[in-house]
């Protein structure tokens, strides 16, 4: 996917990111479990987590730095982003 040797620009390693995100989001989401009609929740028991970074930033910062970045997270996490969360309740809408 990179070329070695060429440096790529923030927003082209973003893009780049992001097309990783599109392309696994089967694999990395949980499977929800319930109806759509009454209470359910996520089950990430099969789901295998992808996480992003920059060599860059490990450099600066150090792998155990907020350097991983885990597809479908918000924000940039330390190691702590590989386990899978516990399943997650999600309330039905009205």
């Amino acid at each position: 996917m990179f070329d070695p040797g060429t440096r790529l620009g923030e927003q082209a390693l973003q893009n780049q990111m992001n097309r990783v995100l599109d392309l696994t989001r089967d694999h990395w989401t949980g499977k929800y479990i319930g109806s759509k009609r009454s209470d359910g929740y996520y089950e990430y028991g099969d789901a295998i987590p992808v996480l992003c970074t920059t060599l860059d930033r490990i450099q600066r910062s150090g792998p155990l730095a907020e350097v991983w970045w885990r597809c479908g997270h918000r924000r940039w996490e330390t190691n702590d982003a590989l386990p899978s969360p516990k399943d997650v309740p999600r309330l039905a809408l009205p």
